[in-house]
């Protein structure tokens, strides 16, 4: 039977409150009223004041587990969504909520330490550097593949699913690209587009998680490689981590909400909050994989997003998919790291793997046993275009 825009929203509220659901909201609306109008643009203030009103008392008559009229749902969604799980523009090598529209901020009411715990702060903008944009050199049609970021020397991480935007293959053997088609990498992508180096080879394509690595040519010396944890984010429920990649415009999303929360600008590198929600099962390529599942308010282009860990400062899971109202899904770096062949690409986990393996050696059997194509291509450059 399906599922009504409302018992989604009853739903995700429960998930991102703990299970304190509308009640928790209508406290934190209350005591942050002042910061959330000001905050939402559009609408101008009055219109936020009286958007915050319908909102309240929509989150009322959810509370009592009552129906809400449908003109109020949108007003629900524009402040509950951006009020706790909130988007930062990163301009400049750090991060506020106003980097592009005016001088910088505080942070939002419920991550203000974000920005003015100093130590948090630093240790997410360490990681800042290593996260970039994936580009495709050779068309205009499409404005990126997804996001990507450093895991080693001259290596990059990304999804599967953008990287057979680009290259054809599966596993380790015979990886080439696809006639015509060359990408890059660009770490800025902020207000401006900055230097793209280009990927010359792909290392690798996972045949079971949504995971691939690329080796770029000449990524900057200067660039701190993110340490991937070896602890399991499944096993981390309700961990605070930050989701950091470039969120495109999604059409499965109400455009209304999505221009509030991202303020009328997409594909730049944003930082987007938000907890770690346990395991969760989803389908992937076919089959069902047990993936980290978390609430960062993620768009379409933020595939191949980091999530890092707050707590530890490590990247914790590489986001692959979300469904809006719902939950996201990532790539746990635990389960990575109990794969032979991806620590042998000599990625910077942060410690050795349990001895207990993995459950997809027959993926991997399928990928080796998979006929070899008529021409491989090592060098992205070398590609026709």
């Amino acid at each position: 039977m399906p599922v009504s825009k409302e018992q989604r929203l009853r739903q995700y509220l429960d998930l991102i409150t703990g299970g304190r659901g509308a009640e928790e909201v209508i406290a934190t609306v209350r005591e942050h009223a002042g910061t959330i109008a000001e905050s939402m643009a559009p609408p101008a203030a009055p219109m936020a004041e009286e958007a915050l009103k319908s909102a309240r008392g929509a989150l009322e008559e959810l509370a009592m587990g009552r129906e809400i009229a449908p003109d109020a749902m949108g007003n629900v969604e524009a402040i509950i969504i951006p009020l706790l799980r909130p988007v930062y523009d990163i301009a400049g090598g750090t991060f506020s909520t106003s980097v592009f529209d005016g001088p910088a901020t505080p942070g939002h009411a419920l991550w203000t330490k974000l920005t003015t715990d100093a130590a948090l702060k630093s240790r997410i903008e360490a990681v800042l550097p290593a996260i970039g944009r994936i580009e495709l050199l050779w068309t205009t049609d499409i404005p990126y593949g997804g996001t990507g970021f450093i895991v080693g020397s001259n290596l990059l991480m990304t999804n599967r699913h953008v990287a057979q935007i680009f290259a054809q293959g599966l596993g380790e053997r015979n990886l080439r690209y696809i006639s015509g088609r060359a990408a890059g990498i660009d770490f800025k992508r902020d207000r401006d587009a900055g230097h793209v180096f280009t990927i010359k080879s792909v290392r690798m394509i996972h045949p079971y998680w949504d995971m691939a690595i690329l080796e770029a040519d000449g990524l900057p010396p200067g660039i701190a490689v993110p340490a991937l944890s070896i602890e399991d984010s499944r096993d981390m429920l309700r961990d605070e981590i930050v989701a950091i990649g470039y969120p495109a415009f999604d059409s499965r999303n109400p455009a209304d909400v999505q221009g509030g929360m991202f303020r009328s600008r997409f594909q730049v590198k944003r930082l987007q909050p938000g907890l770690l929600q346990g395991r969760g099962e989803t389908d992937s390529f076919g089959k069902i994989v047990p993936a980290a599942t978390h609430d960062c308010s993620t768009l379409g282009g933020n595939s191949g997003s980091a999530l890092l860990h707050l707590g530890s400062g490590k990247i914790v899971g590489l986001h692959f998919a979300g469904r809006y109202l719902e939950r996201n899904y990532a790539v746990p770096t635990a389960a990575l790291a109990a794969d032979k062949r991806v620590a042998d690409l000599g990625l910077n986990f942060a410690g050795s793997a349990s001895s207990s393996g993995n459950d997809w050696g027959a993926w991997w059997d399928k990928a080796d046993r998979a006929a070899a194509p008529e021409t491989a291509v090592a060098d992205g450059g070398g590609a026709d275009g």
